[in-house]
């Protein structure tokens, strides 16, 4: 609850801003800089890469790892996965609909989208699934190398979904930072949650 307050609280301090005053300049420079890279083997590659951060792609990927740890004993770390996209998509929702930023129409855009703009949510949503697989990863394990490999795949789908959302024009830079800030403090909630199962083990 008090993270979803902060969460709401933010969009609403932030949104005045932008309807006074338009496009942050990092917006203009980001989206002229990675539009001007556009060619259509690398669309093809960020459509790709935006299907993962999508709520298709993300129920996929959280179905298939929460059913693994389930089946390994793990049940309540499958849940808070579970419950992480959930949640997730749910403050999202929110969010976007207390911002009201509306999408970039500077260039074509080059996949379907719908609605408004802040916060990015493949972003958010990306954060908040990925982020939460790495700390049920460093929760079970103490394996180094598996913990840096959770870790650093994460790092890179992150990165990667939310430079795909800017490059096909449906987001601004801004949006996805917003998004990564959102998912990020999500991901604080639930290694609270994670830290307290931990302290409650027999």
């Amino acid at each position: 609850m008090a993270t979803s307050l902060v969460l709401v609280g933010l969009a609403k301090a932030i949104q005045p801003v932008w309807s006074a005053q338009g496009p942050f300049w990092l917006d203009l420079v980001v989206i002229d800089y990675l539009r001007g890279l556009a060619s259509p083997p690398l669309t093809a590659v960020m459509l790709t890469v935006t299907w993962v951060g999508s709520v298709l792609g993300l129920l996929v990927f959280t179905l298939l790892a929460s059913g693994a740890l389930y089946r390994r004993g793990h049940r309540l770390e499958a849940g808070v996965l579970v419950i992480s996209l959930l949640v997730g998509l749910a403050l999202d929702a929110l969010l976007k609909e207390v911002a009201r930023r509306p999408r970039p129409e500077l260039l074509p855009h080059l996949v379907a989208a719908g609605g408004y703009a802040f916060p990015s949510g493949h972003s958010m949503g990306a954060v908040s699934v990925y982020g939460t697989l790495v700390l049920i990863v460093w929760h079970l394990s103490r394996r180094r190398w598996l913990r840096a490999a959770a870790a650093t795949a994460s790092a890179a789908v992150v990165l990667a979904v939310g430079l795909s959302r800017v490059y096909l024009g449906v987001h601004w830079p801004t949006d996805v930072l917003g998004g990564y800030l959102a998912g990020l403090i999500w991901v604080m909630a639930n290694h609270r949650v994670l830290t307290s199962l931990a302290g409650a083990a027999p």
